[in-house]
Formats: structure tokens, sequence, C-alpha cells
């Protein structure tokens, strides 16, 4: 289980960043937010993002400096794939990072816009293929997807 409650995260400049944001995943839940909230939630849960105040769990463990190494180990992280001159060479890379995290054996996925650039059918595939590795018992949180039709924001919120 993930839990960020009443999380607020240090921003540059004039970027704002999560204000008294709070999420609970389950395990064995998969989560779509939207990309600008999903990627900065996700950079939280790595410890990218620097909490000013509230707190974030893993399984009732705190993140926090000392933690974050050991918990990236728990952590399939898909980053927004970027720097390729060429669509489809960003298609197969996105599909590429897809594919490794859901061979992992990691308790917790993480995905950054991971089918922005695939067809309807391709990313209808990862996505299931996402809702599976959930169902297996797995945390997933994916910002930039393509929520399920049925549920309007996704899986869990």
């Amino acid at each position: 289980m993930i839990e960020l409650k009443n999380v607020t995260t240090i921003q540059k400049a004039d970027t704002k960043g999560l204000e008294d944001y709070s999420l609970v995943v389950n395990n064995g839940q998969m989560c779509v937010l939207d990309k600008w909230e999903g990627t900065l939630v996700i950079r939280t849960l790595l410890g990218f993002q620097p909490v000013e105040e509230g707190y974030v769990t893993f399984d009732g463990m705190p993140l926090s400096e000392r933690s974050a190494v050991f918990l990236r180990k728990m952590i399939a992280y898909v980053p927004s794939p970027e720097g390729f001159d060429n669509v489809e060479d960003l298609t197969q890379k996105q599909v590429e990072l897809v594919e490794e995290a859901l061979h992992s054996d990691a308790d917790i996925l993480l995905a950054i816009d991971p089918v922005s650039h695939q067809s309807e059918e391709a990313a209808e595939n990862i996505m299931n293929a996402l809702r599976h590795k959930a169902q297996q018992g797995r945390v997933v949180i994916v910002a930039g997807g393509r929520p399920h039709p049925s549920s309007p924001q996704g899986e869990a919120h």
C-alpha cells in the first residue's frame, strides 16, 4: 500500500507542486492520474520531489532519505521516453520500458506516459497488462495513461 497524506512538495521557481495532497493506493489496485498530477506523485514516491509537509508511506514505512534507496528496489519505474528523433523509435522504446517493468518482480510499478505514442489498440493492450499486474497484488500508478472506459478516474483514486 502507498499512502500520501496531506503532502505538499517543494518546487523550484514558479512551478506549482502538490499542495495538501492525499492518495491511498492499496496492493492489487491501479491508479490512473492525469500526466501533471501523476508525474508529481511518482517523482515524490521516488524521492525526487522533496516533501515539505505531510508524509508518504510504503506499507506503513515512512519515505525518508534513508529509506528511499531501499524502497526504490521495490519499484519498477517506467519514465517518459524522450530524446528520440522519430515517433517510431519513441513508440518502440515505450513498449520496451513497459515490458521490462511488467517482467520485474517489483511490488510497485510506476509509469509516466506509457501509452502516449501508441496506437489505440497497443495502448489498450498496455493498459490491460498494467491492470493485470495490479490484479496480481501489485500497486500500479500511471501518470498520463488512458483510464479504463468503465471508470472516469481510472481504477483507483
